[in-house]
Order: C-alpha cells, then sequence, then structure tokens
C-alpha cells in the first residue's frame, strides 16, 4: 500500500511526503513518510520540536479498491496505526483516510 503524510501547525501545511506504491509494509511506509514530511519536504523549513504539539498530522492510505474492510475494520487499523506511531488519542491531532489507490483505478 501507499500511503502519505502531512503535517499542519496553525491552519497551514508544514510538509507532505508520500509515495503511491512502496512495496514495503504499511507502518514502514508511514514512518518514512512522516520523518520525510517532518524534515525533508524541499518547499518548507523543518518542522521544529517545539512545533510538534500543536501539529495536526494527516495520514493518508491508499489501498487497492478489492480491499474490502468494515468501517469496524479500518477503525481497528487507524486505531493500530495511530498507537503505533506514539498517539495518546488519535482522534486529537491525527486523522487517516483511506482512499482508492490510483494506480489501482
Amino acid at each position: 500500500a501507499g500511503a502519505f503524510v502531512s503535517f499542519h501547525s496553525g491552519g497551514e501545511l508544514r510538509g507532505c511526503i508520500g509515495y503511491l506504491e512502496a512495496g514495503l509494509p504499511l507502518g514502514e511506509v508511514v514512518a518514512r513518510c512522516a520523518v520525510a514530511a517532518s524534515s525533508d519536504d524541499p518547499r518548507f523549513e523543518p518542522v521544529r520540536p517545539g512545533e510538534l504539539d500543536g501539529c495536526v498530522i494527516e495520514i493518508s492510505v491508499l489501498v487497492p479498491p478489492e480491499l474490502r474492510l468494515s468501517i469496524a475494520e479500518f477503525d481497528t487499523l487507524r486505531t493500530e496505526i495511530g498507537d503505533a506511531i506514539g498517539g495518546k488519542g488519535p482522534d486529537r491531532w491525527l486523522t487517516i483516510t483511506f482512499t482508492a489507490d490510483p494506480a489501482h483505478l
């Protein structure tokens, strides 16, 4: 699966990096995108440690259309991703969107 991770601070985009198809486990893709979005997006200065408390993190997971999960299964996956990246409560600062991978449409 592919993924995109965006950092927003004060309502402004601070970084966004993604991979359409990574060939890696989803957790690793999200972790790599998060690091790159916060520090390597050439359009922005790196996110400073003092900004992180005010950041909203958005994760978009690209899933093939044939993946058929129930809402409960998506909610479980969303919680697992939030827990994996150290969330104290994903609803407070994390948005995860599941969308069809454009390569498979």
